[in-house]
């Protein structure tokens, strides 16, 4: 699937919404790039429960909530004449690979949120488990002046189950 909301002409770019209790994002392309960059806000939750499918390749048991996964996808936020936009992934289990998500901007880079914010902070969902593995590209840089933006990796310090995993 491709998702577009570019602005046009240097004008500021748009909004990506999706919920749901599951989603499988491989292979999409979603381009919020403008002057200033935009929003994805990937937000899944769900009441766990027996019946719960989940994606095997998550590696992770049925009932145990909301999950994302992400392979071969493209997230570009971009502020082709300002900052960067910002990208929102929240579920209880996330799995990025072999991707490229990218909150650059030209005055300042974005932000890059994936299964919480800085260490816990804020209302967002904190996952359970976060997968980043070493093909993925995760960039919120200043490209020609300006403070280089904020990329997170979380997951919930307080379950003793959470886990985040990030290749390098």
């Amino acid at each position: 699937a491709e998702l577009r909301a570019r602005g046009h002409d240097g004008g500021n770019a748009g909004l990506v919404v999706i919920r749901g209790q599951e989603a499988v994002l491989d292979g999409s392309l979603i381009d919020v790039s403008g002057g200033d960059g935009g929003w994805v806000d990937v937000q899944l939750s769900r009441d766990t429960g027996p019946d719960t499918i989940v994606d095997p390749d998550l590696l992770v048991p049925a009932g145990t909530g909301a999950w994302v996964s992400a392979e071969a996808m493209t997230v570009r936020a971009d502020g082709l004449a300002g900052t960067g936009g910002e990208l929102v992934m929240t579920a209880d289990h996330i799995r990025i690979d072999n991707s490229a998500f990218s909150a650059s901007g030209t005055t300042g880079g974005g932000t890059i949120l994936v299964g919480g914010d800085w260490q816990g902070q804020g209302d967002l969902r904190q996952a359970t488990s976060v997968s980043v593995t070493d093909n993925v590209s995760l960039d919120a840089s200043a490209t020609e002046q300006g403070d280089g933006g904020t990329i997170v990796a979380w997951s919930d310090i307080h379950n003793a189950d959470s886990r985040t995993q990030v290749s390098g």
